[in-house]
């Protein structure tokens, strides 16, 4: 679902601007995608969070403690590999592999989070019981 979402939003808003009365509707079309996109980044941070803590057999801080640990996990590879790309020829290509995995993982995270917010219709549904 996710996926399908980022491919239809640039053309659903190109036949609002074709439309005299989705011209005014674009901004808020463009600014619901964004807080989509930021809410979905943020439940896949708090699940990566409450993982990374059940790893180490902790208790997960509180919901606003969790996404900013989750988000410092998910670009603690961009910063490992900018901080690789100092060390020579080698840690440039290694420091290049991590910061395409790195963005690789956010692309991911940002699909998974477009589908769950759609599935929970902007979090005003909660997870169904399978």
């Amino acid at each position: 679902i996710g996926a399908l979402i980022l491919m239809l939003v640039s053309p659903a808003l190109l036949l609002m601007v074709v439309s005299i009365l989705g011209i005014p509707l674009v901004p808020l079309a463009i600014m619901l995608f964004c807080v989509c996109v930021l809410m979905g980044l943020a439940a896949f941070s708090r699940i990566l969070s409450g993982r990374f803590y059940g790893a180490l057999d902790k208790r997960s801080p509180g919901t606003l403690g969790a996404v900013t640990v989750g988000y410092l996990l998910l670009t603690g590879l961009l910063i490992l590999g900018n901080l690789m790309k100092v060390a020579g020829h080698l840690g440039g290509i290694l420091g290049g592999i991590l910061i395409l995995a790195n963005l690789m993982i956010l692309c991911g995270a940002v699909v998974a989070g477009l589908g769950a917010v759609w599935t929970t219709r902007m979090g005003g549904r909660g997870e169904e019981k399978l």
